[in-house]
């Protein structure tokens, strides 16, 4: 009889593991790819004592990537595991991880918008490009057994940050905006060009701002009530972060309009005031008046 000591069931797991990993595909250097055509790349195990079932409610971190490597959404959500709508789906490699696994998926973009999301390419998307999402699985429950399941509670649950990107996606594309994301994920349009100062972290800025939903309603202006906004670049809660990257990357003079994604923004809480609700996108028209 062989008797495996817990540091030898360990290294043989480990092995099982890499055995199991270890259908590599040269189209991603370091990614496999599994039976369903799904490339993945696996970061950490967790404890591998829970999967999760479709139907669960999973609490996960997340981050989408185009090609180009610029975010285009991040958060920590729960959401309700459907079963996959598509071969090679984000469902599918989530049914594939335990509590407390990361890894990363490469999904087609086509195939991710129009059979996952139900809709039509984004044009800052490249048709035939793959999207990079890293996700980490924080949480597992079943609905059945530790939460009712009913309307309401999935009302209040499922996919309310997936629902803003394929509000997001529409937008830019309804107004013809296809500029790339910068690398955070901000979408910043500059209006004009001048040989003015260029702000850096903690030079004091004057700015006017509008802010508006993307119907274009407002809910907030300086300009309207003729009072700039006066603060120092770099200290925290002044401004959202979708502002401050903006300034960054202007002279005193410019203008530019600015598409900020809810991580960028009031994110999964929304504004203290009430006025933004969570998973909001909102648009930003900002003059840099001054450079301190």
């Amino acid at each position: 009889m062989i008797i495996f000591s817990e540091k030898n069931i360990n290294i043989l797991y480990f092995l099982l593991v890499s055995l199991f990993f270890s259908c590599n595909d040269e189209k991603f250097k370091g990614y496999s790819v599994n039976e369903h055509g799904l490339y993945y790349k696996l970061h950490t195990l967790g404890a591998q004592e829970m999967y999760p079932k479709v139907g669960d409610l999973l609490t996960v971190l997340v981050v989408f990537k185009t090609d180009k490597d610029s975010i285009i959404h991040q958060s920590a959500k729960k959401i309700i595991l459907s079963s996959s709508p598509y071969q090679g789906s984000l469902e599918d490699g989530l049914l594939s991880l335990s509590l407390g696994d990361s890894a990363s998926f490469k999904l087609f973009a086509d195939s991710f918008y129009i059979k996952g999301l139900n809709q039509l390419l984004p044009s800052y998307i490249i048709a035939g490009s793959y999207l990079t999402v890293g996700v980490k699985i924080t949480d597992i429950r079943s609905l059945n057994d530790d939460y009712p399941l009913n309307k309401n509670f999935i009302d209040a649950y499922e996919y309310k940050d997936m629902d803003e990107l394929t509000i997001l996606a529409n937008y830019l594309t309804e107004n013809h905006i296809d500029v790339q994301a910068t690398s955070s994920g901000l979408y910043f349009i500059n209006e004009n060009k001048t040989n003015g100062k260029m702000p850096l972290n903690g030079h004091g800025v004057k700015i006017n701002y509008e802010g508006s939903f993307l119907d274009g309603q407002l809910f907030d202006s300086t300009t309207e009530k003729n009072a700039p906004f006066e603060f120092v670049l770099g200290v925290k809660d002044q401004v959202i972060p979708g502002i401050e990257q903006a300034l960054y990357r202007m002279h005193e003079g410019e203008k530019a309009k600015i598409i900020v994604p809810s991580f960028l923004a009031f994110g999964e809480k929304g504004s203290s005031t009430g006025i933004i609700p969570p998973y909001t996108p909102v648009v930003y028209e900002i003059e840099l008046l001054q450079v301190n």
